[in-house]
């Protein structure tokens, strides 16, 4: 079993736990850490502690890097998702779904926002723009999930900008 939890008496720092593996998955657990070049010793250790750090692995560290996509990189991701009226991309007014992601296009999208002329019937969220109704479907349950998780992350982030006195983003240009 692998956990994910936050290192005891270490607030913000966490950790990949394996334990409780049958003496049957020794060798996968073994493989696991050869694979990510860790320390460890399935046979010996009923419990293996992985530290895990945000950012590229330096140096002597013996624990997981893990490197995310920005808030701006989400959010692309999810707009290439959208179905693109091809009169919006014939008018120049935005881009096709592949051309958007690039090299990503490829990609089968999770999250998919459909588009219409007319207002949907069932959908879970929707608006109307530039006479066109963009939605989630009410019944795309993986869709819908990751729209409410984007739209958490958003606003948890959003909340941590406006905290303290800092009130709005604040741009710094250097002068020389």
């Amino acid at each position: 079993m692998a956990s994910w939890a936050q290192r005891t008496g270490a607030a913000g720092q966490f950790e990949l736990i394996l334990s409780h593996y049958s003496p049957g998955h020794v060798a996968e657990v073994q493989e696991l850490l050869r694979l990510l070049e860790l320390k460890g010793d399935p046979e010996r250790e009923s419990v293996i502690r992985i530290p895990v750090a945000l950012g590229v692995r330096e140096g002597d560290f013996n624990g997981l890097a893990m490197q995310t996509r920005s808030i701006e990189g989400i959010l692309r991701t999810a707009a290439a998702s959208i179905e693109v009226p091809d009169e919006h991309v014939a008018a120049g007014i935005v881009m096709t779904s592949a051309d958007a992601l690039g090299a990503a296009g490829a990609m089968h999208p999770i999250l998919k926002i459909r588009s219409s002329q007319y207002a949907p019937d069932r959908a879970s969220v929707a608006v109307q723009h530039r006479g066109w109704w963009f939605y989630v479907g009410d019944t795309d349950l993986a869709s819908k999930r990751l729209f409410q998780q984007i739209q958490t992350l958003f606003l948890a982030r959003l909340s941590e900008a406006t905290r303290g006195t800092q009130g709005t983003p604040l741009l710094t240009i250097p002068v020389k």
